[in-house]
């Protein structure tokens, strides 16, 4: 089985350290990379191989929603998971990009 590489993207350090953590436990995912913004992001993805993005949606410079945007543009094959901290539904934020 070939290895999942993931990014996180968000900006929050702890958040960030979280996920690695719980992730370096799980056989064949490796955190190979995270990005405080969607901008930073984009720019790994472009320079990395990535098959899936943990998006954070509040970031500054640019929010994962532009990110995820841009990036299923250039990257049609990455996968984007949006976490976010919101109660609202925000479906209709990413309708038919099939993140």
């Amino acid at each position: 089985m070939d290895e999942i590489k993931v990014l996180i993207a968000n900006d929050h350090q702890i958040v960030s350290d979280g996920l690695k953590n719980i992730l370096k436990g799980v056989p064949g995912i490796r955190v190979v990379a995270d990005a405080p913004n969607g901008k930073e992001a984009i720019e790994i993805c472009n320079t990395l191989s990535i098959d899936i993005v943990l998006m954070d949606i509040d970031m500054p410079i640019m929010g994962g929603i532009e990110a995820t945007k841009k990036l299923k543009t250039l990257k049609p094959n990455c996968k984007v998971l949006v976490l976010s901290m919101h109660n609202e539904k925000g479906s209709h934020l990413l309708h038919n990009h099939h993140t």
